[in-house]
């Protein structure tokens, strides 16, 4: 984002008064900086006094608006309860909560906005004078402007609400309607959209008001929980080649984990195979889980295909004989192709994960992947393991880790995943939302995550 123009652009009209004031901040560096003047500590003493003023201005606003419309959404909660379910007050509360959800978006612009602003000052501030704030700003910034949870989690009770509109009054509210359940075998036709960060809150309440949120399975119980996967390939980069290039039956073999946890106690081992359109077939994903502690063997080919159809079938003694056949048959051929084409660890990506989908309806799923990373997991020769062990706490931005073995992706991935039928389409809210102005079609190959 460009300032100020632009800036003025963003603002939110009916809270312009509340927006940091840029342009005077501008005004005090341009004054004793341009004219040959020197920018004396009694010039800094009344900058840093009218930065501390805005700073207090925008987060004191930014707080009461989110008390206010945390307030309104437990209204809305409280209200649906004694509802009788006539169809005046079901329009009603549906009214209600996409006021409440266009004002959740704009909340998150405001609070962006407002801190790409003060980075951009300081930055300004320290290139054309000779004092330094941003050390000690940066300081005081970070914590107060780490919102992004609280906005997820008023989205969230929105989700619900939104929901409970959808079925109205009498509808029931199961446990899987809150958290998704993992099978071992998926199809899908996948398409990926570029986010930028700034559209990121507005696209998840596009899609929230049609699909609820859906929470995976994992340790901390996050709306949108950290996803790992290590990819393993050769030095020819084989794998990698093949999807890039899009052959047929190309595949990927990853080992995925749920939450920020280094030490998972359940690690999925998976494959995905490439489908081209004119064979009418759709890229297949599949996968089983296993004991962390057994991962390494496994990639190695000391413990078989059939000690993987044991452990799960003393795990779950009643899986169906066909099935558990299913499993046993999928990780020979992974361990098959990760013996014969050398395959080892190459490349760790790392993502926040917010997932939209009806409960029990796999027809049309949608995630929105942030703070995407990829990490270097080549390791020494002679000692690899499944994945490295030295890059510390999972914890975005993984600042411990050098510059040169990690990038991290300046966007969101979008992910519109659909099971349609032949003589189906997919809703018109979906074109709405992926030909519009908020996201853009990934016409890179790079991201095959």
């Amino acid at each position: 984002m460009k300032f100020g123009s632009s800036f003025k652009e963003s603002i939110v009209p009916e809270w312009k008064f509340y927006y940091m004031d840029y342009d005077d901040l501008k005004r005090m560096i341009k004054e004793r900086t341009t004219s040959g003047s020197f920018f004396e500590e009694g010039d800094e003493a009344a900058f840093v006094a009218k930065l501390e003023s805005e700073l207090q201005k925008v987060y004191d606003f930014r707080d009461v608006k989110f008390g206010e419309l945390t307030r309104h959404v437990q209204h809305c909660e409280n209200s649906f309860q004694s509802f009788a379910g006539s169809p005046n007050q079901i329009k009603e509360l549906e009214s209600e909560v996409e006021r409440i959800t266009e004002e959740v978006s704009k909340l998150s612009s405001f609070s962006r906005s407002n801190y790409t602003a003060f980075i951009k000052i300081i930055k300004k501030h320290d290139k054309h004078t000779e004092f330094m704030l941003k050390p000690m700003f940066m300081v005081r910034l970070n914590p107060r402007v780490q919102q992004g949870e609280l906005l997820d989690s008023l989205l969230y009770r929105l989700s619900k609400l939104f929901d409970k509109v959808r079925r109205g009054p009498h509808g029931t509210e199961g446990p899987e309607n809150v958290v998704s359940k993992d099978t071992g075998h998926f199809v899908r036709k996948t398409t990926k959209y570029w986010v930028h960060s700034d559209n990121v809150t507005e696209v998840k309440c596009a899609i929230l008001r049609h699909l609820p949120v859906l929470v995976f399975p994992n340790p901390e119980r996050k709306v949108d929980p950290g996803i790992n996967s290590v990819y393993l390939d050769n030095d020819n980069l084989e794998l990698y080649e093949g999807r890039i290039q899009k052959t047929e039956n190309a595949e990927a073999i990853r080992l995925r984990w749920y939450g920020t946890t280094d030490n998972p106690e359940n690690v999925f081992i998976e494959r995905k195979t490439h489908k081209e359109d004119w064979t009418g077939d759709i890229s297949v994903k599949e996968r089983f889980c296993l004991k962390e502690k057994y991962v390494d063997e496994f990639i190695t080919g000391s413990f078989k295909p059939e000690n993987v159809a044991e452990k799960l079938q003393k795990h779950e003694p009643n899986i169906d004989q066909e099935e558990l056949a299913k499993v046993k048959k999928l990780a020979s051929e992974i361990q098959d192709r990760i013996l014969i084409s050398s395959l080892s660890p190459a490349v760790r990506t790392f993502y926040n994960r917010t997932a939209f989908q009806l409960p029990g309806d796999s027809t049309i799923r949608i995630s929105l992947d942030t703070e995407l990373c990829m990490i270097n997991e080549r390791q020494t020769r002679g000692s690899i393991r499944w994945k490295r062990s030295d890059l510390g706490p999972i914890v975005y931005p993984f600042e411990n880790i050098p510059k040169n073995e990690i990038i991290r992706f300046p966007y969101a991935i979008l992910e519109v995943k659909l099971n349609l039928q032949s003589e189906d389409s997919a809703p018109d809210w979906i074109a709405e939302l992926t030909e519009g102005h908020l996201v853009q079609f990934l016409v890179s190959n790079l991201y095959v995550g």
